[in-house]
């Protein structure tokens, strides 16, 4: 059913993509609060190869010490029907298709991007431009050699279950859907422009990112995550949405974590935890202390 296998894809796209090898630095924080609870939070790896594990011998002794995990959404659990009906009612246009919503530049570019992956355009035809920015990078990562039945949110989903740990959500499906789905008509087709634009290069830039990666750069992933956002104010609004916004969320929820006393193991996209506005700069304003392991 293409509605259920859509949403595990908004599930997974919606985070960082990278790659994980040993480097200088990990991507993984131990946050401490007031009362000296700990919290350990680890850039997000939600598509891979083989080689990424097993994983670095700190990184899994930290999910040692955790009885809880948290995750952005809990992609092992089962999507209820009510969820795929939102999904459905919210990614469809009620009559008519993207070609009345996008310009015949970026109708053509779409269209010459399904036929280079295979992708039948009037089967998505009446879709909105935020469903299709996310089908087009599940597509480009399918072209690359990472898999998502390989990234570590899923490694440790299931260890986690394996282990009886509690599983916590920090934003949950319907809520990704939500902002995705309310974002507005000229954002929607700026986040579709992006991908579109992003597909002629996609690999190279993906190089570039995995090497930041290995090489425990923030800044240049920085750079590399969120430089497309500053294009015009539509790009702007897109990001405020997808990332600054989830960020706030996320240092709340990290926060509320630490006051339970219970040690937890978060994970989500490694793009959260860069640049100004990230989680950890978030936290640290708040007066937790932030350590880099």
């Amino acid at each position: 059913m293409k509605s259920k296998k859509s949403c595990t894809l908004i599930i997974i796209i919606l985070l960082f993509i990278c790659l994980n090898a040993k480097g200088n630095k990990n991507m993984i924080w131990e946050i401490t609060s007031f009362d000296e609870n700990k919290v350990y939070v680890l850039g997000s790896i939600h598509a891979a190869s083989d080689n990424l594990y097993p994983l670095n011998k700190i990184v899994e002794e930290k999910y040692l010490e955790c009885s809880q995990i948290a995750v952005e959404a809990d992609i092992t659990k089962k999507q209820t029907k009510e969820i795929q009906t939102f999904l459905m009612a919210t990614s469809l246009y009620e009559d008519g298709t993207i070609a009345e919503h996008i310009s015949e530049n970026y109708l053509d570019k779409l269209k010459n991007i399904c036929k280079k992956y295979n992708l039948n355009f009037d089967s998505y035809k009446n879709y909105k431009p935020w469903f299709w920015a996310m089908t087009l990078e599940q597509i480009k990562i399918q072209h690359t050699n990472l898999d998502f039945e390989k990234g570590i949110d899923l490694y440790f989903l299931k260890k986690a279950k394996q282990d009886k740990k509690e599983i916590l959500e920090l934003e949950g499906l319907f809520e990704q859907i939500s902002f995705l789905s309310g974002l507005s008509d000229s954002t929607q087709i700026s986040f579709l422009e992006l991908t579109v634009n992003d597909s002629l290069d996609y690999v190279e830039e993906l190089k570039q990112v995995v090497k930041a990666w290995k090489m425990g750069k923030t800044k240049e992933l920085d750079f590399l995550l969120l430089k497309e956002f500053n294009q015009n104010k539509h790009t702007k609004q897109l990001y405020e949405i997808l990332v600054v916004e989830r960020n706030i969320r996320i240092a709340k929820k990290i926060g509320e974590y630490l006051a339970t006393g219970e040690n937890v193991f978060v994970i989500a996209g490694a793009a959260h935890f860069v640049g100004t506005e990230s989680v950890l700069q978030i936290l640290r304003k708040k007066g937790y202390f932030i350590k880099r392991l």
